[in-house]
């Protein structure tokens, strides 16, 4: 066995090439470490990576733009059943509905003006961090997670943290949950939905939509309806009514 391995001669090798080999070995390790990263980011968004861009996603601050009277509603919270809530199935009973409708209405109309303003004001700073990054719209980012998760109450957001309806798709590399016969993108967190949210629209068809800039939340909400993000016909006026009730274009000032 000498013969092929002598270890008092890889020792010596060892010990007249010692700083050759030790950044050998910290190149390796870096590169291993890069690509090991790149690998888990591919999908699904990293949670701390995210969250680090934000400073605080639970207070508007002093000059909110949202409406000061709605801070006086007193409707009690209405949570939407679990498995009541489909793909894009919102909004049948109005935007905002009233007092007294009934739990078994599905969509914004069920949940209480407290919820959407609490939902609304735990991620505005994301929102407003993601169009910095990406240029979407804060307000199409905040009126497109208020819709499609119904304030953070659909199934699949507290399931998943999937605060877009964003489904699986042949590419989607991370974990999923079902509900119905709809598969829906699972994520480690509600800012790493608001991230691959954000990848999702600057990316493929949705991509056009960037030109327009961060500023036209009119024709972002337009574009996404003509380039069928819901399958509701209405959707881009769904959004714009939202924007608009709650002033969230000031978010695009900040």
């Amino acid at each position: 066995m000498e013969k092929y391995f002598n270890p008092s001669k890889v020792i010596g090798y060892l010990r007249a090439n010692w700083f050759q080999v030790t950044l050998f070995a910290i190149l390796l390790m870096i590169v291993l470490r890069k690509d090991f990263s790149f690998q888990i980011n591919m999908n699904n968004p990293d949670k701390e990576e995210i969250k680090n861009e934000y400073n605080s996603t639970e207070d508007f601050g002093k000059n909110s733009p949202l409406k000061k009277e709605s801070f006086t509603e007193n409707a009690q919270p209405k949570v939407v059943a679990k498995g009541s809530t489909s793909l894009f199935d919102r909004l049948d009973m109005g935007l905002f509905g009233s007092k007294n409708n009934s739990s078994s209405n599905k969509g914004l109309s069920t949940i209480s003006e407290e919820e959407k303003l609490i939902y609304l004001k735990r991620f505005s700073n994301v929102a407003i961090s993601e169009r910095k990054k990406y240029g979407i719209p804060t307000s199409i980012i905040l009126a497109n997670g208020l819709l499609n998760s119904n304030a953070g109450q659909a199934a699949y957001s507290k399931a998943a943290n999937n605060h877009f309806a964003i489904p699986c798709t042949i590419d989607w590399q991370g974990e999923t949950v079902s509900e119905g016969s709809t598969c829906y993108r699972y994520y480690e967190s509600s800012w790493a939905s608001y991230r691959d949210h954000s990848r999702y629209l600057s990316s493929g068809k949705f991509a056009s939509l960037l030109v327009l800039g961060p500023k036209d939340y009119k024709g972002w909400a337009r574009g996404l309806n003509e380039l069928n993000f819901s399958n509701k016909r209405h959707y881009g006026n769904e959004l714009i009514k939202i924007i608009e009730y709650y002033e969230l274009y000031r978010f695009d000032e900040k």
